[in-house]
């Protein structure tokens, strides 16, 4: 009775695992179609059917979850087996704003916030700053205008460096040594008229020149070249009327004092043809390059390109006589 009852539970043992593997289609190739059986061959479930045997049609375990593509916040998720529509809301995807647009959806155009400020570069020795996300230039400031220092070359030349800073964003290609040396008229140290010429060396021992001189030397060298550019004095003018060049892309060469430090000595004065002459002891030329709300950008010989306060400027201007040149066609 113990056997029987053995052979009983292995039979439904295997009548049991037989279910879950064996396959109640006969086998096309079989000799004996009406016995021969394989193993399950399921497909995969999907979200409207459960894993089917491909031979039998014996399904197994339950139907699966659905397979969305991927949504946007006006385009919803839609599974791509029945086409079903996702009910849960898809987020915008916001771009990080910057100085030209606020945070907004990359999908539908959405915006959030506002704009934000720009995010400059350290103005340097050539250049000013510039915004690193836009590339706007700090303030009104001209573009692609850089500076050219007057050390090592030229320690006391900065009137003849200024003229080639502009002449070299005009597209001239001189350096301010040969400009120096072949075309600016010169007088020994201490012993000419500034208005006229470069009193003393700039290569060494040297006062310097007035907007005259700097006028008479590009002149020169425009009219060498059959250029129709000219340099014109535009001195005794309001600061705000320079401001007006800059807008129209024209730098200004512009004579202040070093750091526009508004020191009003004397380093020398003389009489030429019954007219007092004054060299003021921090006499200094420079580009005007820009402007902001209170400030003058420079492109500076000594100190690179660099903005001073706009009361500091004007006070440096009025001490060196109002003094400035511009070129124009």
């Amino acid at each position: 009775m113990k056997k029987i009852k053995n052979i009983f539970l292995l039979t439904c043992v295997f009548l049991f695992v037989f279910s879950f593997y064996g396959c109640s289609k006969p086998n096309d190739n079989s000799n004996n179609p009406e016995t021969e059986t394989h193993r399950h061959i399921y497909s995969m479930a999907t979200c409207i059917t459960p894993a089917t045997c491909e031979i039998c049609g014996k399904t197994y375990g339950g139907v699966s979850n659905h397979n969305y593509t991927q949504g946007t916040c006006n385009t919803p998720a839609q599974c791509q087996v029945c086409g079903k529509v996702s009910e849960n809301p898809i987020p915008h995807t916001f771009t990080e704003a910057t100085c030209t647009s606020p945070k907004t959806c990359k999908y539908c155009g959405l915006t959030q916030g506002t704009t934000i400020d720009h995010k400059y570069t350290i103005a340097n020795k050539t250049t000013p700053a510039k915004c690193k996300m836009c590339g706007k230039l700090y303030g009104h400031t001209i573009d692609n205008i850089y500076n050219i220092m007057q050390k090592p070359a030229l320690p006391n030349g900065c009137e003849v460096v200024s003229l080639a800073i502009v002449l070299n964003y005009l597209g001239y290609d001189i350096d301010p040594l040969t400009l120096y040396n072949d075309y600016m008229p010169k007088s020994p140290y201490k012993a000419g008229d500034p208005w006229e010429t470069y009193v003393g060396d700039a290569t060494g021992l040297g006062l310097g020149c007035y907007a005259p001189c700097v006028a008479l030397t590009g002149n020169r060298y425009l009219g060498y070249l059959g250029s129709q550019h000219r340099v014109y004095t535009a001195s005794g003018k309001e600061l705000s009327e320079y401001e007006k060049y800059l807008d129209e892309g024209i730098p200004v060469i512009f004579w202040g004092l070093i750091n526009m430090n508004g020191v009003d000595r004397y380093a020398w004065n003389d009489y030429f043809n019954g007219e007092k002459v004054v060299w003021h002891s921090f006499s200094h030329c420079l580009v005007l390059i820009g402007y902001t709300d209170n400030g003058y950008i420079f492109c500076d010989p000594l100190e690179g390109v660099i903005e001073y306060p706009k009361a500091d400027v004007e006070k440096s201007f009025e001490i060196n006589f109002r003094q400035a040149c511009v070129i124009l066609k």
